[in-house]
């Protein structure tokens, strides 16, 4: 099955000229499958977040490559790079980053209205998303008028509202309470299994995580694990993540 991320001997160090440079990532090789759904798990400090901005065109890498799609995104100049993500990438912050003057409709129409869509098509993409969300009646709503599940919902109806190749996720149960964290969850997997949207997904949870096809796991910037799910049902996956957890943690 074709790769939608290929990452080739990635590194990112800080301070790489002083006497003590500090490695955020070394040598990360990682693949993700078109229409997988992958969840990178670590402690603080072991890299997660650099690996996450790097992947998803935010920060660049020291060396290395990262090809989505098929495209190196860091041999692009800022235009074509901001049109790329703009066109392939969807993102889902733990924060939610609405834009509170605006309707969650058109926080949602957001990507399709940067892009100059014509409205006949925002109006009917965002419906679809809306209604996959069960967001319908929301739409003429303002942030400050949803619970945090709701703002979370909306967070990605906006993800993906644009069709991308890839929606990358940072701590997107963060914020959440339990039962929250389980919807959101359940919608993601939905978007993945019906849209075959590939998720790329950063979490310190590992019930979340258990949601995902495969978990990679980093140490000081690096892969030391991956875990795959496999045929299991997803509750027998995340007593797995548990029972690593409790030795990789110690």
């Amino acid at each position: 099955m074709k790769n939608v991320i290929d990452v080739k001997n990635l590194n990112l160090t800080y301070n790489a000229n002083s006497q003590k440079p500090f490695y955020a990532l070394k040598d990360v090789n990682l693949q993700v499958t078109d229409g997988d759904f992958v969840a990178i798990m670590g402690p603080s400090g072991s890299g997660k977040s650099s690996l996450l901005n790097v992947l998803a065109s935010l920060q660049a890498p020291t060396n290395g490559e990262v090809l989505i799609d098929d495209q190196n995104i860091w041999q692009l100049n800022a235009n074509q790079l901001a049109k790329f993500r703009g066109q392939k990438l969807g993102f889902i912050f733990q924060e939610y980053n609405l834009i509170e003057s605006l309707s969650v409709f058109d926080n949602i129409a957001l990507p399709l209205s940067l892009a100059k869509a014509p409205t006949a098509t925002i109006k009917a993409a965002v419906n679809h998303v809306a209604t996959l969300l069960h967001l319908t009646e929301q739409l003429n709503k303002f942030p400050s008028e949803l619970s945090g599940g709701q703002k979370q919902r909306v967070a990605a109806a906006r993800a993906l509202v644009h069709q991308p190749k890839l929606i990358f996720g940072d701590e997107p149960t963060g914020a959440l309470d339990s039962a929250n964290a389980r919807e959101m969850m359940n919608y993601l997997s939905k978007i993945n299994a019906e849209q075959h949207i590939s998720i790329l997904m950063v979490t310190h949870d590992g019930f979340s995580a258990s949601f995902a096809n495969k978990i990679h796991f980093l140490s000081d910037g690096q892969i030391v694990q991956t875990l795959e799910r496999g045929n299991q049902s997803r509750e027998t996956f995340y007593r797995a993540v548990l029972d690593f957890l409790g030795t990789f943690e110690e």
